[in-house]
């Protein structure tokens, strides 16, 4: 964020906006955009107006210049009148291809039940091989501390401790 910030739309237009937006993120360098930069020719004095409200919409105007069912649009020098007010649309032909349950599933793409259910069984088979590997680390942490006590010192020093005071105890067998 080293360029700074610059605030757009209606909520830019807000008194202090500049201060708040330095205060609570701790940058200095804060512009707001008032206008769009493309030529912009309406009779609409909304369209027309400098205050950044329509900065989204007209922006995506400017950029909108292709057609997401066809192909592209040809646009005149102001983007409220095209060059042809009535183009012919070519139809792109369909080219889809369904999708194998074992696709690997990128974000955005929404699973059938089918696929969530088959996802939710290979979680939980995961977590559970997770599972059984803590407990096998944890059982082998375990009996390594049992050999390292049953071999350290003073475990056997007790230990024969212990088994001198029960043969001293124990009645002698004649």
């Amino acid at each position: 964020m080293l360029g700074g910030l610059v605030l757009t739309g209606g909520g830019s237009n807000l008194v202090g906006i500049e201060k708040a937006f330095c205060n609570h993120t701790h940058i200095e360098k804060i512009r707001i955009a008032k206008t769009i930069t493309q030529t912009i020719n309406a009779n609409d004095p909304l369209i027309n107006k400098k205050d950044g409200t329509l900065n989204t919409v007209l922006s995506l105007l400017v950029k909108g210049d292709m057609n997401c069912a066809g192909a592209n649009v040809e646009v005149a020098n102001d983007l409220f009148s095209p060059v042809n007010p009535h183009p012919q649309v070519q139809p792109v032909p369909e080219v889809r291809t369904a999708r194998a349950i074992n696709d690997t599933i990128t974000s955005g793409v929404v699973l059938t039940a089918a696929e969530k259910q088959k996802a939710e069984e290979e979680e939980r088979k995961k977590k559970e091989a997770e599972e059984a590997e803590r407990l096998r680390k944890e059982k082998e942490e375990r009996r390594q501390a049992e050999e390292k006590k049953k071999n350290s010192f003073w475990y056997k020093t007790v230990n024969g401790l212990k088994n001198f005071g029960k043969r001293m105890i124990e009645p002698e067998d004649e």
